[in-house]
């Protein structure tokens, strides 16, 4: 159900069956055999919860347990999932990795020295409430988390950052973050990020050209970013 709802490619698919499968078999203290099959179908309904995005209380009615019960369930196979961020979210970190991510980014557009696209996205939430619940409202006027993501040419996330408020700036949440200070202080080395003009240019942080030394090359520069960009747009 989970595929035919969310279509994946099929490797994603088998990495989903995969963890699935540890998942469901990964006690919380599971003693018996009761409690096993209880493991994977905590998992089902979460994984209908996720494909579907309806309310909880629909997740509810099909599957035969009260509202709060799916709530405890999709929230416990939310934190194993998250759990296995280290193993599928990974920044190129050797040299013969930077290369090859920057090999499949000059496929794409002939852009050299790519390690990633860059991007933020608002996913919607409903107010937390409270004296900073207007922190959570971005500038489009609803409530959000401001995520930041890198992608790579084969649409793979390889870093993500989902803690700041809706009203956050994309070049903030970029400033205060891990990848930013691994690139200051040379860690990653040689390559850049692309990203829009809601950032700041720097050495290793490229953006379109809002002024060049002509009207060709402000928009073959700006075509050529875009381009190379669309994995994470």
């Amino acid at each position: 159900m989970f595929v035919v709802r969310a279509p994946l490619k099929t490797r994603l698919q088998q990495t989903i069956t995969k963890e699935s499968e540890n998942i469901a078999q990964k006690p919380q203290n599971y003693y018996n055999t009761r409690q096993k099959c209880l493991g994977g179908y905590r998992l089902l309904i979460a994984l209908r919860y996720y494909a579907t995005g309806t309310f909880q209380l629909v997740i509810s009615d099909l599957s035969g347990v009260v509202k709060a019960t799916v709530c405890r369930y999709v929230h416990k196979v939310s934190r194993v999932v998250a759990g296995l961020r280290s193993q599928y979210i990974k920044f190129p970190q050797t040299d013969a990795e930077r290369m090859q991510t920057m090999r499949e980014f000059y496929a794409i557009a002939q852009f050299p020295g790519v390690l990633g696209s860059i991007d933020c996205t608002h996913v919607p939430m409903m107010s937390p409430g409270g004296d900073e619940a207007e922190i959570y409202r971005n500038r489009k006027g609803y409530f959000s988390i401001n995520v930041q993501t890198i992608a790579n040419a084969k649409l793979f996330i390889t870093d993500i950052v989902a803690r700041w408020y809706g009203s956050a700036h994309d070049a903030t949440i970029f400033n205060n973050s891990l990848i930013r200070a691994q690139f200051e202080n040379g860690v990653i080395g040689a390559g850049h990020l692309l990203g829009d003009n809601g950032h700041d240019v720097k050495s290793y942080l490229l953006t379109p050209l809002n002024k060049a030394s002509s009207r060709k090359d402000q928009r073959n520069h700006g075509f050529t970013i875009r381009q190379t960009r669309k994995v994470s747009m």
